[in-house]
């Protein structure tokens, strides 16, 4: 998995700037693999600093965000991944 977005400070230089970003994610172990093409993607509204996959089950996966939320995503379910997420 990998997450994409813009990393910038914002003018006054106290905090991010949020900016739109995007999560991809990849099955590496099927056959015919396309790394142009991401298995799973999903919209965000914050660039992710940090993503770790469950030890067992391998469609979840937790990210923590720059503006402080941490996040819990089931890519199994295409249709509504996120499954959890706190706000600071």
């Amino acid at each position: 998995a990998a997450g994409y977005g813009l990393l910038s400070a914002r003018r006054d230089g106290e905090e991010w700037a949020p900016a739109p970003s995007a999560l991809c994610a990849w099955a590496v172990n099927r056959r015919g693999l396309d790394a142009a093409k991401a298995d799973a993607v999903v919209e965000l509204g914050d660039s992710v600093a940090c993503l770790a996959f469950h030890p067992t089950e391998p469609t979840l996966l937790a990210g923590g965000a720059f503006n402080g939320d941490v996040l819990l995503w089931d890519l199994g379910d295409a249709d509504e991944p996120l499954r959890a997420k706190s706000s600071l």
